[in-house]
Protein backbone atom coordinates (compact mmCIF):
# COMPACT_ATOMS: atom_id res chain seq x y z
CA UNK A 1 0.00 0.00 0.00
CA UNK A 2 3.25 2.12 0.98
CA UNK A 3 4.95 1.51 -2.50
CA UNK A 4 1.53 2.57 -4.15
CA UNK A 5 0.88 5.76 -1.92
CA UNK A 6 4.53 6.79 -3.32
CA UNK A 7 4.10 5.65 -6.78
CA UNK A 8 0.87 7.92 -7.58
CA UNK A 9 2.52 11.15 -5.32
CA UNK A 10 5.79 10.61 -7.51
CA UNK A 11 4.27 12.28 -10.61
CA UNK A 12 3.76 15.37 -8.29
CA UNK A 13 5.43 16.32 -5.05
CA UNK A 14 8.62 14.90 -4.45
CA UNK A 15 9.85 14.27 -0.32
CA UNK A 16 13.34 15.08 0.63
CA UNK A 17 14.23 12.66 2.43
CA UNK A 18 12.59 10.41 1.63
CA UNK A 19 12.53 8.43 4.97
CA UNK A 20 12.83 11.10 7.86
CA UNK A 21 12.61 10.78 11.98
CA UNK A 22 10.89 12.24 14.36
CA UNK A 23 12.02 15.91 14.57
CA UNK A 24 13.65 16.03 11.11
CA UNK A 25 12.80 18.94 8.74
CA UNK A 26 11.26 17.63 5.69
CA UNK A 27 10.97 19.41 2.20
CA UNK A 28 8.02 18.89 -0.05
CA UNK A 29 8.30 20.77 -3.56
CA UNK A 30 6.72 20.35 -7.26
CA UNK A 31 7.04 21.53 -10.70
CA UNK A 32 3.95 22.14 -12.14
CA UNK A 33 3.71 22.72 -15.90
CA UNK A 34 2.66 26.14 -16.78
CA UNK A 35 0.10 26.34 -20.35
CA UNK A 36 1.31 30.15 -21.48
CA UNK A 37 3.87 32.10 -20.50
CA UNK A 38 3.06 35.24 -17.49
CA UNK A 39 0.71 33.16 -15.13
CA UNK A 40 1.58 33.75 -12.02
CA UNK A 41 0.54 30.62 -9.35
CA UNK A 42 -0.77 31.42 -5.56
CA UNK A 43 -0.42 28.74 -2.80
CA UNK A 44 -1.96 28.58 0.81
CA UNK A 45 0.43 27.16 3.90
CA UNK A 46 -0.24 23.89 5.20
CA UNK A 47 -2.16 23.68 8.38
CA UNK A 48 -0.08 22.72 11.90
CA UNK A 49 -1.34 20.02 13.67
CA UNK A 50 0.25 17.42 16.22
CA UNK A 51 2.24 15.46 13.46
CA UNK A 52 3.58 18.65 11.28
CA UNK A 53 4.56 21.50 11.89
CA UNK A 54 4.73 24.33 9.00
CA UNK A 55 8.26 26.48 8.52
CA UNK A 56 7.08 29.07 7.72
CA UNK A 57 5.17 30.32 4.45
CA UNK A 58 5.24 28.02 1.17
CA UNK A 59 7.87 29.51 -1.49
CA UNK A 60 6.68 29.99 -5.15
CA UNK A 61 9.78 30.54 -7.94
CA UNK A 62 9.31 30.90 -11.49
CA UNK A 63 11.33 28.52 -13.99
CA UNK A 64 11.89 27.75 -17.73
CA UNK A 65 9.66 24.80 -17.63
CA UNK A 66 6.81 25.86 -15.22
CA UNK A 67 6.68 27.24 -11.67
CA UNK A 68 8.43 25.65 -8.62
CA UNK A 69 6.25 25.42 -5.42
CA UNK A 70 8.05 23.95 -2.13
CA UNK A 71 6.75 23.42 1.43
CA UNK A 72 9.34 23.09 4.04
CA UNK A 73 7.72 21.11 7.47
CA UNK A 74 8.16 19.58 10.55
CA UNK A 75 7.22 15.85 11.59
CA UNK A 76 6.95 14.86 15.23
CA UNK A 77 5.07 12.13 14.48
CA UNK A 78 5.89 8.14 13.50
CA UNK A 79 4.83 6.59 10.95
CA UNK A 80 3.45 6.93 7.21
CA UNK A 81 1.82 11.05 7.04
CA UNK A 82 -0.41 11.85 4.46
CA UNK A 83 -0.22 15.64 3.97
CA UNK A 84 -2.88 17.08 2.71
CA UNK A 85 -1.72 19.89 0.09
CA UNK A 86 -4.57 23.26 -0.81
CA UNK A 87 -5.31 24.05 -4.27
CA UNK A 88 -2.68 25.80 -6.40
CA UNK A 89 -4.98 29.13 -8.16
CA UNK A 90 -3.42 30.22 -11.70
CA UNK A 91 -3.99 33.32 -12.89
CA UNK A 92 -3.63 33.88 -16.38
CA UNK A 93 -2.63 37.75 -18.07
CA UNK A 94 -5.49 37.98 -19.41
CA UNK A 95 -7.43 37.83 -16.08
CA UNK A 96 -8.59 34.04 -16.72
CA UNK A 97 -8.54 32.20 -13.29
CA UNK A 98 -8.31 28.53 -12.98
CA UNK A 99 -7.59 25.92 -9.80
CA UNK A 100 -5.20 22.97 -9.30
CA UNK A 101 -5.68 20.09 -7.00
CA UNK A 102 -3.02 20.16 -4.19
CA UNK A 103 -3.15 16.40 -3.83
CA UNK A 104 -1.80 14.78 -1.16
CA UNK A 105 2.03 14.19 -0.35
CA UNK A 106 3.22 11.05 1.76
CA UNK A 107 5.98 11.69 4.38
CA UNK A 108 7.50 8.22 5.74
CA UNK A 109 8.73 9.09 9.32
CA UNK A 110 10.56 6.47 12.00
CA UNK A 111 10.63 7.21 15.53
CA UNK A 112 14.20 7.63 16.64
CA UNK A 113 12.94 5.40 20.24
CA UNK A 114 14.19 1.52 20.33
CA UNK A 115 11.33 -1.10 19.26
CA UNK A 116 9.96 -2.26 22.61
CA UNK A 117 9.45 -5.79 22.78
CA UNK A 118 6.10 -7.43 23.88
CA UNK A 119 7.51 -9.77 26.20
CA UNK A 120 8.54 -8.37 30.00
CA UNK A 121 12.09 -9.26 31.32
CA UNK A 122 11.50 -11.86 34.45
CA UNK A 123 11.74 -10.61 37.76
CA UNK A 124 15.06 -10.92 39.82
CA UNK A 125 15.16 -12.44 42.87
CA UNK A 126 15.54 -10.53 45.89
CA UNK A 127 18.64 -9.40 47.08
CA UNK A 128 20.03 -10.80 50.84
CA UNK A 129 19.36 -7.85 54.00
CA UNK A 130 21.78 -5.58 54.33
CA UNK A 131 23.82 -6.65 57.38
CA UNK A 132 23.78 -3.59 60.40
CA UNK A 133 27.22 -2.73 61.60
CA UNK A 134 27.87 -2.21 65.23
CA UNK A 135 29.82 0.42 66.68
CA UNK A 136 31.92 -0.14 70.17
CA UNK A 137 32.06 2.98 72.46
CA UNK A 138 35.43 3.30 72.59
CA UNK A 139 38.35 6.24 74.13
CA UNK A 140 38.68 7.02 70.75
CA UNK A 141 35.11 8.23 70.46
CA UNK A 142 35.27 9.79 73.91
CA UNK A 143 38.09 11.74 73.79
CA UNK A 144 37.00 14.53 71.44
CA UNK A 145 33.70 15.07 73.53
CA UNK A 146 35.77 15.59 76.51
CA UNK A 147 38.27 18.26 74.81
CA UNK A 148 35.73 19.96 73.52
CA UNK A 149 33.66 20.09 76.93
CA UNK A 150 36.75 20.76 79.19
CA UNK A 151 37.56 23.57 76.46
CA UNK A 152 34.01 25.15 76.89
CA UNK A 153 34.16 24.91 80.77
CA UNK A 154 37.61 27.02 80.76
CA UNK A 155 36.36 29.84 78.45
CA UNK A 156 33.57 30.33 80.50
CA UNK A 157 35.43 30.52 83.60
CA UNK A 158 37.96 33.24 82.22
CA UNK A 159 34.74 35.37 81.15
CA UNK A 160 33.41 35.66 84.16
CA UNK A 161 37.06 36.54 85.82
CA UNK A 162 37.83 39.03 83.07
CA UNK A 163 37.27 42.37 84.60
CA UNK A 164 34.48 44.62 82.48
CA UNK A 165 35.34 47.98 81.46
CA UNK A 166 33.89 51.19 83.04
CA UNK A 167 32.74 53.68 81.36
CA UNK A 168 33.47 57.49 81.99
CA UNK A 169 29.78 59.48 82.30
CA UNK A 170 31.20 62.30 83.02
CA UNK A 171 30.78 65.45 80.51
CA UNK A 172 33.04 65.63 77.22
CA UNK A 173 34.82 68.39 75.90
CA UNK A 174 33.27 68.73 72.53
CA UNK A 175 36.29 68.01 69.69
CA UNK A 176 36.14 71.18 66.94
CA UNK A 177 36.49 70.17 63.68
CA UNK A 178 39.81 71.30 61.95
CA UNK A 179 38.60 73.73 59.77
CA UNK A 180 41.58 75.59 58.76
CA UNK A 181 43.49 72.02 57.84
CA UNK A 182 40.47 71.12 55.89
CA UNK A 183 40.74 74.20 53.57
CA UNK A 184 43.97 74.04 53.39
CA UNK A 185 43.50 70.48 52.45
CA UNK A 186 41.33 71.63 49.45
CA UNK A 187 37.93 70.49 51.05
CA UNK A 188 35.57 73.24 50.74
CA UNK A 189 32.86 71.58 50.45
CA UNK A 190 33.14 69.78 54.08
CA UNK A 191 33.78 73.37 55.38
CA UNK A 192 30.37 74.43 54.22
CA UNK A 193 28.63 71.71 54.82
CA UNK A 194 30.23 71.37 58.29
CA UNK A 195 29.42 75.47 58.82
CA UNK A 196 26.00 75.18 57.59
CA UNK A 197 25.02 72.50 60.07
CA UNK A 198 26.56 74.35 62.95
CA UNK A 199 24.20 77.41 61.86
CA UNK A 200 21.04 75.71 62.03
CA UNK A 201 22.01 74.21 65.59
CA UNK A 202 22.37 77.74 66.80
CA UNK A 203 19.23 79.15 65.18
CA UNK A 204 17.50 75.98 66.84
CA UNK A 205 18.61 77.23 69.95
CA UNK A 206 18.04 81.29 69.34
CA UNK A 207 14.91 80.42 67.14
CA UNK A 208 12.84 76.83 68.94
CA UNK A 209 10.37 77.56 65.70
CA UNK A 210 12.58 75.83 63.72
CA UNK A 211 13.88 72.24 63.57
CA UNK A 212 16.34 70.10 61.24
CA UNK A 213 13.42 69.09 59.34
CA UNK A 214 12.79 72.15 57.47
CA UNK A 215 14.79 73.64 54.59
CA UNK A 216 16.98 76.73 54.62
CA UNK A 217 14.32 78.74 52.97
CA UNK A 218 11.81 77.97 55.37
CA UNK A 219 13.87 78.16 58.46
CA UNK A 220 14.26 81.84 56.43
CA UNK A 221 10.80 82.74 55.92
CA UNK A 222 9.74 81.08 59.88
CA UNK A 223 12.54 84.05 61.05
CA UNK A 224 11.39 86.88 59.25
CA UNK A 225 7.87 86.58 60.29
CA UNK A 226 9.34 85.68 64.27
CA UNK A 227 12.32 88.20 64.50
CA UNK A 228 11.78 91.40 62.36
CA UNK A 229 14.70 92.67 63.87
CA UNK A 230 17.30 89.78 63.10
CA UNK A 231 19.76 90.60 60.34
CA UNK A 232 17.68 88.34 58.21
CA UNK A 233 19.30 89.41 54.84
CA UNK A 234 22.94 88.11 56.42
CA UNK A 235 21.61 85.12 56.92
CA UNK A 236 19.57 84.09 53.84
CA UNK A 237 23.02 85.04 52.24
CA UNK A 238 24.95 82.58 54.36
CA UNK A 239 22.96 79.92 54.45
CA UNK A 240 22.31 79.85 50.85
CA UNK A 241 25.71 80.91 49.77
CA UNK A 242 26.93 78.03 52.15
CA UNK A 243 23.91 75.47 50.38
CA UNK A 244 25.29 76.07 46.90
CA UNK A 245 28.86 75.72 48.13
CA UNK A 246 27.79 72.24 49.69
CA UNK A 247 26.49 70.81 45.94
CA UNK A 248 28.77 73.06 43.55
CA UNK A 249 32.64 73.51 43.18
CA UNK A 250 33.36 76.52 45.36
CA UNK A 251 37.06 78.81 45.90
CA UNK A 252 38.42 77.88 49.42
CA UNK A 253 38.70 81.60 50.15
CA UNK A 254 35.37 82.61 49.80
CA UNK A 255 33.79 79.73 51.89
CA UNK A 256 35.97 81.20 54.91
CA UNK A 257 34.89 84.51 54.70
CA UNK A 258 31.38 83.27 54.14
CA UNK A 259 31.52 80.96 57.75
CA UNK A 260 33.07 84.00 59.22
CA UNK A 261 30.59 86.49 58.12
CA UNK A 262 27.95 84.02 59.42
CA UNK A 263 29.68 83.63 62.82
CA UNK A 264 29.72 87.18 63.60
CA UNK A 265 26.19 87.53 62.59
CA UNK A 266 25.06 84.68 64.74
CA UNK A 267 27.57 86.51 67.72
CA UNK A 268 25.35 89.74 66.97
CA UNK A 269 21.70 87.93 67.37
CA UNK A 270 23.58 85.87 70.57
CA UNK A 271 24.27 89.63 72.17
CA UNK A 272 21.04 90.80 71.21
CA UNK A 273 19.15 88.44 72.76
CA UNK A 274 21.47 88.36 75.83
CA UNK A 275 20.74 91.95 76.18
CA UNK A 276 16.94 91.45 76.21
CA UNK A 277 16.79 88.90 78.67
CA UNK A 278 19.07 90.71 81.41
CA UNK A 279 17.09 92.54 83.91
CA UNK A 280 17.51 96.13 84.61
CA UNK A 281 18.02 97.31 87.60
CA UNK A 282 15.58 100.61 88.76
Amino acid sequence: MLTLLLALQGAQWNVSPPVATVGDTVVIERVLELSAAGVRARVSAIESSSSIEPLGEPTVSYEVDGVRIRYTIAVFAPGTLQVELSEIALMHVDGEFETTDGGTAIVVVESVLPVVSDSSPEARPSLAPIGRVTSNLNLTGILPVVVLLAATIWGVLRMRRRPRPTWDSGDSDVVEPPVARWIQAGEPRAVAALAMAHIREKLQVLAPETNPAMSNKEVLVVLDEKYPDWPIRDLRDALLSLERANFAPAVAADVMAIVESAENTLRSIEETQNLEQTPVDV
